[in-house]
């Protein structure tokens, strides 16, 4: 599969399906003199790492930076599933607020062709929480919330 890239620098591709026991490894210029590996779905990659493992048969979205060589490969997510009524969030004045929930979170933020802007990763949440998002302005991004029980996706416009 062929990454895409708007800047030379951040390549991507969304949704491409990879089966549990598959692998994979990033290549320059399509050619494997120079290719990437690392050990786990995200990190840093390197030319003396193995293969990437999948554990997990389903859709991903791929980024991988090539100054950096940070790469991410995460499921999927930018359906507005709701599995979780009771949770609410809103993103006021680039700030995310998240009600109805106590636990251990991940946030991700996504532009709107799907590259990964920003990931934090078990975060401790209590009610009333908040956190500052900075999100590209006047476009659509997308902010998915996942939960011990719940993934939710809040699709805004930053001013």
């Amino acid at each position: 599969m062929a990454l895409t890239t708007t800047d030379n620098i951040i390549y991507s591709v969304l949704n491409i399906p990879l089966v549990n026991g598959g692998e994979l490894k990033f290549r320059r210029d399509a050619n494997w003199s120079v290719s990437y590996g690392g050990s786990g779905l995200t990190g840093t990659a390197s030319p003396t790492a193995g293969n990437i493992a999948i554990t997990t048969s389903t859709n991903y979205d791929i980024t991988f930076n090539i100054e950096s060589l940070e790469y991410s490969i995460v499921e999927t997510v930018l359906g507005l599933d709701d599995f979780n009524k009771n949770v609410n969030m809103f993103y006021i004045n680039n700030t995310l607020k998240i009600n109805g929930y106590n636990g251990k979170a991940s946030i991700r933020t996504f532009d709107i062709s799907g590259r990964l802007l920003q990931s934090i990763k078990n975060l401790q949440i209590q009610n009333n929480f908040s956190q500052k998002i900075n999100l590209p302005k006047n476009q659509l991004s997308f902010i998915v919330i996942e939960g011990e029980n719940f993934i939710k996706t809040l699709k805004v416009i930053a001013y």
